[in-house]
């Protein structure tokens, strides 16, 4: 079973029935906050980035698992292997589209997947890897990290944007001092 929106009929979560339970996709969702003290009527909503909130998945998977190593999919066959290279880091960039200030982000090595099933369900006698987790998102947000990663590594410099077979990329990630 699916979870659409009421108003848009975007696919906000599907049911979970391992959970018994809701899977709700955080990249979907909205929350509203009181804009001043006192005022009950005066809400606000705060969304933050998709890229920022995938990013804070993969910060929790890592914490929680210890791996390094995922698939992303959306369910279709295909996806992409990505190793958080650096969970931590801070660039900046001269081009005309982005901010001069330091930013956070982490670097991402990734890789294309054609048998997402396969990587993850290995047949028997073949080598699977312990240290592999899977983050399944939804078609568009699956689309728009694909996309973002592949952009990122077009704005790094040529010698940059591989390494020992691996395409890098950035993606960015929560900053609480932006937020004070």
């Amino acid at each position: 079973m699916e979870l659409l929106c009421k108003n848009c009929n975007s696919l906000v979560g599907v049911e979970d029935t391992v959970a018994k339970g809701w899977r709700l996709f955080k990249t979907s969702l909205s929350a509203s906050k009181q804009l001043s003290e006192g005022d009950c009527k005066s809400l606000g909503w705060e969304s933050h980035p998709l890229e920022v909130v995938v990013a804070a998945q993969l910060l929790e998977l890592i914490e929680r698992e210890s791996a390094r190593r995922f698939v992303l999919h959306c369910g279709r066959g295909d996806g992409l292997l990505i190793w958080v290279f650096n969970p931590d880091m801070r660039y900046s960039n001269s081009s005309s589209d982005h901010s001069i200030t330091a930013q956070r982000a982490m670097k991402i090595l990734f890789q294309d997947v054609i048998d997402v099933d396969g990587m993850l369900h290995p047949d028997r006698g073949k080598a699977s890897s312990l240290s592999l987790e899977e983050l399944r998102l939804p078609p568009g947000v699956f689309s728009a990290i694909s996309e973002t990663l592949i952009s990122r590594n077009r704005m790094l410099p040529k010698s940059a944007r591989e390494f020992r077979g691996w395409k890098v990329g950035i993606m960015h990630r929560h900053d609480r001092t932006k937020n004070v």
